[in-house]
Order: structure tokens, then sequence, then C-alpha cells
């Protein structure tokens, strides 16, 4: 999936070429994306922006040299390790 992800991005023209090509590009449409995920008000517009926030995240990690294992071995290690209260309300 990654290498396929990351062949689409190379061979893409437009805004894709940029996050290839500059880590400023990157990082302004990480940045909005991650707002727009936020700022979502429906299921299908959430949907639609979370897509854009993985698509971006995939670039990156491809670009650095990681793997989608490497992120999942994380998230286990972090699964196992948080130990939060439960939320209380005020």
């Amino acid at each position: 999936m990654l290498q396929h992800v990351w062949e689409r991005a190379r061979a893409a023209k437009g805004i894709d070429e940029l996050v290839v090509a500059s880590d400023s590009v990157a990082y302004a449409l990480t940045r909005s994306n991650g707002t727009q995920v936020v700022n979502a008000t429906s299921a299908p517009e959430a949907v639609h922006e979370t897509a854009d926030l993985f698509y971006m995240g995939l670039v990156a990690l491809v670009r650095s040299g990681g793997s989608l294992a490497e992120v999942l071995a994380e998230l286990e290690r972090r699964h196992g390790s948080v130990g939060r209260r439960p939320m209380v309300a005020k």
C-alpha cells in the first residue's frame, strides 16, 4: 500500500508533486488537513478530510523511510503503556 501511495504521489502533477518535493508544502497541507478534520461538521466531511490527512501522513512516512509496520508497532506500544484515569464529569 505504501509503495502505491509513494508511486502515485511521485507520478502526480500539481499539489501532489509539490508535497513530495517540498517539506514546507507538506507541512502546510498536513496542518490544514488536520484543522479541517477537527472542524468537520458531518460524517462524510470528516471521512473526506481524514482521507486527505492519512494520505499526507503516508507520503511523509514513505519520504522518511518509515514503514506502516513500524507505525502499527508504535501504536501497539502506546496502547500497552497508556494508564490514564477515567474521565469524570465535572
